[in-house]
């Protein structure tokens, strides 16, 4: 149990620097994830979210679940819900999809890595759904 919970603290704080931002019209209800190593995310935190959503969706990103996180985010954050649920089903799909590669303990790691970014896509499913 214990070797379960510091794999996937390794896993945090080895495969990316998330951070945690509040929007002003949001702050009251809940705070959002931003992956800080996707194209866009300054832009973001700086509230210029047409300029983040043109950078995310003009790049080619190595990790398509930060993508469509921090462009759901940034939807979110414009209040273009409609896309917003997109990009956040997209997060939530891209995060279900299996990358089969490396030894048996790698595959299990990503795996529960996988399960920790779905729950995120989740959640800003749930908040989009509640500023609705």
């Amino acid at each position: 149990m214990r070797f379960h919970f510091y794999t996937q603290v390794l896993a945090l704080m080895c495969l990316s620097s998330a951070i945690s931002a509040s929007a002003d019209a949001f702050a009251e209800q809940a705070s959002v994830t931003i992956y800080s190593d996707v194209v866009g995310a300054e832009d973001i935190l700086d509230k210029q979210y047409a300029t983040a959503i043109g950078k995310i969706l003009s790049a080619r990103s190595e990790n398509p679940i930060f993508s469509h996180n921090n462009l759901c985010i940034a939807y979110l954050l414009s209040e273009q819900f409609s896309d917003a649920q997109n990009a956040c089903i997209r997060a939530l799909k891209e995060s279900g999809i299996p990358r089969n590669y490396g030894d048996r303990f790698q595959r299990n790691h990503m795996k529960r890595v996988r399960r920790q970014y779905r729950e995120r896509a989740f959640a800003h499913l749930k908040l989009l759904q509640s500023v609705r």
